[in-house]
Order: structure tokens, then sequence, then C-alpha cells
């Protein structure tokens, strides 16, 4: 039971990481309204994900590979929104998602879920 809190909390901390590192590259990110900044920003995090392949990352779980794959599907969403290449519902859905994961921190993130076995 203890095991299964620990790993609880690790994947509630490295959820929080990957959150605050995509929030920070909203913010960034979301200041420009032009198609070639953000294909930039976009190829910046296929960069991004590439270094952590090549430094041994192989799962896609792992927070470092992660948190540039939700930066990227935020860009072609975007990007798929300006130029029409997904529909407005599509490109919504998946910024509104990644939105909110990022950058409103629900309150999943933000504590450990509690185990009555535990306290009990």
């Amino acid at each position: 039971m203890l095991g299964d809190r620990c790993r609880c909390l690790r994947t509630v901390g490295a959820a929080q990481c990957i959150a605050k590192r995509v929030s920070s590259f909203i913010e960034i990110a979301s200041t420009t309204h032009e198609v070639g900044s953000l294909e930039r920003f976009a190829a910046a995090t296929v960069e991004e994900r590439a270094q952590v392949i090549a430094q041994g990352v192989k799962s896609t779980l792992d927070q470092r590979w992660v948190a540039p794959a939700f930066a990227e599907a935020w860009c072609v969403a975007r990007l798929g929104l300006y130029n029409r290449s997904l529909s407005r519902h599509s490109a919504m859905a998946v910024i509104g998602a990644i939105e909110a994961f990022a950058l409103e921190r629900p309150t999943c993130l933000t504590r450990a879920p509690t185990d009555d076995r535990l306290t009990g």
C-alpha cells in the first residue's frame, strides 16, 4: 500500500512539473500571432524531444518527453486554427485541453490524493 502511495506522489509531482513547463512555454508562445513564429516554436519543441531521446529517454511517459510533446501539440493546434488545416472545433478542443492542464492546474495536481487505508 505504501508503494502505491509513493508511486502516486511521484506521478502527481511529475504532472505538476509537466504542467509548469508547458505553462511557461504557452505563456511565451502565446504572445506571438505570426505563423512563422509559431512554426519556430513548434520546431523548437520537436528539437527538444529529439535531444531527450538522444539522451536515452525511451518512454513516452517520461516527463522530459511529455512536456515538449504537449507544447508541440498546442502549437500545431494553433497553427491548424490559423491556416484552417484543422476544424475550429478540433483545434479549440486540443488547445483548451492543454491549457486547462497547464494553466489552470487542476486540484488533482496541487495535492496528493488521500487514501483512507493509510490513515485509518
